[in-house]
């Protein structure tokens, strides 16, 4: 059953992150607008490539890689809250997008590791949510429609595939 739902959980990572990916970097090039846009874009598309190559060929140090891009997109989530006290904008869904792809690739060769990076990479806007509400910043109801929960629920779904996929194959039966 592991051997089938993880590259299940992989397609649908895939098919669910890949339009989030070009949704959340479109919105991000039409709030930097002109050429900075499309360098914006270029990267992006670049920084997704490489990552998801090195998660297929080089999958240990590839999940180090990740992992401290989903911890610095934390930090700066968390720093971006306290500074402007307000929503985080369109660079974090971006961000968050831009891993959770080369992240549903890594599943593939490190389900348990992926699922858990994809986890906490959904959950980074809530990080955004605890410190307003710490700051009694009213602003719940708003933050909670932005883009980023949008793009979180479908990364979320991917890790929680993953993590499965992990169980059910820690659990196989004996031959």
């Amino acid at each position: 059953m592991s051997n089938l739902l993880r590259p299940a959980a992989f397609l649908l990572t895939g098919l669910l992150v890949v339009p989030l990916v070009v949704f959340s970097v479109g919105q991000l090039v039409e709030d930097v607008g002109g050429w900075w846009g499309g360098v914006v874009l270029l990267v992006a598309v670049v920084v997704v490539s490489v990552l998801s190559y090195l998660a297929a060929v080089r999958p240990a140090s590839t999940a180090r890689w990740l992992a401290a891009g989903v911890v610095v997109l934390a930090v700066y989530v968390v720093a971006q809250s306290f500074i402007s006290g307000d929503s985080i904008g369109s660079a974090v869904p971006t961000a968050m997008t831009v891993l959770a792809l080369p992240l549903a690739v890594l599943g593939l060769r490190r389900t348990r590791e992926a699922g858990a990076l994809l986890l906490a990479d959904s959950l980074i806007p809530l990080l955004s949510l605890l410190v307003l509400s710490g700051l009694s910043v009213d602003r719940t109801g708003a933050h909670l429609a932005s883009s980023s929960e949008f793009v979180g629920i479908p990364v979320f779904v991917g890790g929680a595939f993953f993590l499965l996929a992990s169980l059910l194959r820690q659990h196989r039966p004996g031959p």
